[in-house]
């Protein structure tokens, strides 16, 4: 899968705003019709609620109700990138769970979104290279099998999951989960 340049992408929410700020302009919805404003603080503000580390631990990746998952040298304690997910206003890309592979190379992160999202995320520029949505509830606890080719997802309440491939059956369990609320 091939990610657009940052540069398009920038250019791209930029002008959507613009649009939507015009009179007139065509309805949007309410989480792209109200701008969010993000100052860079450099460092978490709002309770971490999961950390993870590679396997040679050199990387940690820490998720937090801020609304961003962070990746650090752990030698240095530098942040090395930010991955801020869509969200709204109120809980709505809150960070409750972060897991990393073991090559380091990939995180999921996951928590409080309208669909439930689950995002696997480049480390090393924050860039989402799949999302997978409409899990059956809130992902509470990520980890990946030590090959890394498993990621397990704990959900909110009773419906907690087990073991999935991350590339094939994530998708297809959200797929399904989406066809039930669809067609009851």
């Amino acid at each position: 899968m091939r990610l657009p340049g940052v540069g398009i992408g920038i250019a791209l929410r930029f002008v959507c705003c613009l649009l939507t700020c015009l009179p007139g302009a065509a309805a949007a919805s309410a989480a792209d019709a109200v701008p969010s404003l993000r100052l860079e603080t450099g460092s978490h503000v709002a309770p971490v609620r999961a950390a993870s580390l590679d396997r040679d631990g050199r990387y940690v990746v820490t998720a937090s109700e801020d609304k961003t998952a962070r990746v650090w040298d752990a030698a240095s304690g530098t942040l090395l990138s930010v991955f801020r997910p869509p969200s709204a206003p109120g809980n709505d890309g809150k960070l409750y769970a972060v897991a990393m592979t073991p090559d380091g190379s990939v995180f999921a992160a996951a928590g409080w979104s309208a669909s439930n999202d689950l995002y696997l995320v480049r480390r090393n520029d924050g860039q989402i290279i799949h999302r997978i949505s409409g899990l059956p509830d809130v992902v509470t606890h990520l980890s990946f099998s030590p090959d890394g080719r498993t990621l397990v997802a704990g959900l909110w309440g009773k419906t907690g999951d087990s073991g999935i491939p991350w590339r094939r059956r994530l998708e297809q369990r959200a797929r399904a989960a989406r066809r039930r609320r669809l067609f009851g």
